[in-house]
């Protein structure tokens, strides 16, 4: 029963205390792993949000695709909203990017639809 409670209590504790007779438990900090993520350094405003928050045009040119679990949020975003950043998770999801409004505080998950200058004009 004592080597039970300390086995619960221990991540509680938040140390690195080691139970007897096992081998030292890492600092919690070590046991995160974190993606690299890259930011926009100047974000863009809102241009275009989709009635239903499908899809976010910014005033940089780029046109995003938003998960649909996300489309409540960003279907609530106002047009012409400045400080929408866009960061790059890397971690190869279909839906990489993370774009962030600073008016309201709410991310949303995306994917570059159409990038500045790919559109199909003459």
């Amino acid at each position: 029963m004592k080597k039970i409670l300390f086995t619960i209590l221990l991540p509680l504790m938040g140390c690195a205390v080691s139970p007897p007779d096992q081998t030292p438990v890492p600092e919690p900090e070590a046991m995160v792993e974190t993606l690299p993520v890259e930011t926009t350094s100047n974000p863009a405003a809102l241009s275009i949000v989709q009635e239903n928050g499908s899809s976010v045009a910014l005033t940089d040119g780029n046109l995003y695709q938003i998960h649909p679990d996300d489309w409540a949020k960003s279907s609530g975003w106002i047009g012409n909203a400045a400080g929408i950043s866009v960061q790059d998770t890397k971690d190869g999801s279909p839906y990489p990017l993370i774009l962030t409004n600073a008016a309201t505080g709410t991310s949303v998950r995306a994917t570059l639809a159409s990038p500045e200058g790919s559109g199909s004009g003459s």
